[in-house]
């Protein structure tokens, strides 16, 4: 009778991934259908077999493996759950750990609500508020990413300070708390595109037009993007619409940013 445990063989492991894997290879390319899931029909004797056993019986390395792979060492994470990162910076800026944990955020958002046109407007701003559906999604999001990454490295220590307040911008724009959105979506103006694009979709909302022009134009600019968002990087052909439409808008602009609030942003 076999034990439980399965006994570890190097000769056949070795084998299995320099001879049996150039095989492998071979019967792929010729035999049709090979190594694809739901073959076992061709053999259901030896399928039956090897599923009772890998159901009946355990991998010791692999046992050992995942057992490794989850440990995090005491060192890696803080008391409260955000990790430690006194290195990291943008544009020169050190940034601490305080810096990445939401404390800017509120902890609850809640708005009163009116029917007019069969839109519903936030009665305090008078803003817009979206489907319910639509805010749930963003507040599930939302919670998802203040959860910390469990790796220590530049890039997840970054998508922890970026993701809760870009979906807890989105939330608040969604619910026609614009004010509360802009202060976080600001934040990431040499962060994240995807910010400035929610921005810029805030500010001409707002008639706000230059000020739409100015957060793509300096979003471009982010070394940071360059690096976590090579795909959804700004274009010169967005900055030239948003620079026409303020041309255009210049008599209706209500504009209320100076370029030297993007200087702060970058000290």
């Amino acid at each position: 009778m076999r034990s439980l445990i399965r006994k570890p063989s190097l000769k056949k492991s070795f084998k299995a991934r320099t001879t049996g894997r150039a095989k492998r290879a071979v019967k792929k390319a010729i035999v049709p259908g090979y190594g694809q899931k739901g073959m076992g029909i061709a053999n259901p004797k030896r399928a039956l077999y090897n599923k009772t056993y890998n159901a009946t019986s355990i991998d010791a390395l692999k046992t050992l493996k995942n057992i490794k792979s989850s440990k995090i060492r005491p060192d890696e994470i803080s008391s409260d759950g955000f990790y430690e990162m006194k290195k990291l910076g943008w544009f020169g800026k050190k940034v601490s750990e305080n810096d990445l944990k939401p404390s800017d955020l509120p902890v609850k958002l809640e708005v009163s609500i009116e029917e007019e046109n069969n839109k519903r407007i936030n009665t305090k701003t008078g803003y817009r508020v979206f489907v319910q559906s639509k805010i749930n999604q963003a507040n599930s999001a939302f919670l998802k990413s203040i959860t910390p990454h469990r790796e220590k490295n530049q890039k997840d220590v970054l998508i922890d300070y970026i993701n809760p307040r870009f979906y807890f911008g989105l939330m608040a724009y969604r619910m026609g708390e614009y004010e509360l959105a802009e202060q976080q979506l600001f934040k990431l103006v040499y962060l994240m595109p995807k910010a400035n694009r929610l921005l810029a979709m805030l500010y001409r909302k707002e008639k706000r037009y230059h000020d739409a022009y100015l957060v793509i134009k300096e979003g471009q600019q982010s070394t940071v993007a360059q690096h976590l968002y090579t795909l959804s990087l700004i274009s010169d052909e967005e900055i030239l619409k948003a620079k026409e439409l303020a041309d255009n808008r210049q008599k209706n602009d209500k504009s209320k940013l100076h370029i030297s609030m993007f200087e702060n942003l970058r000290k």
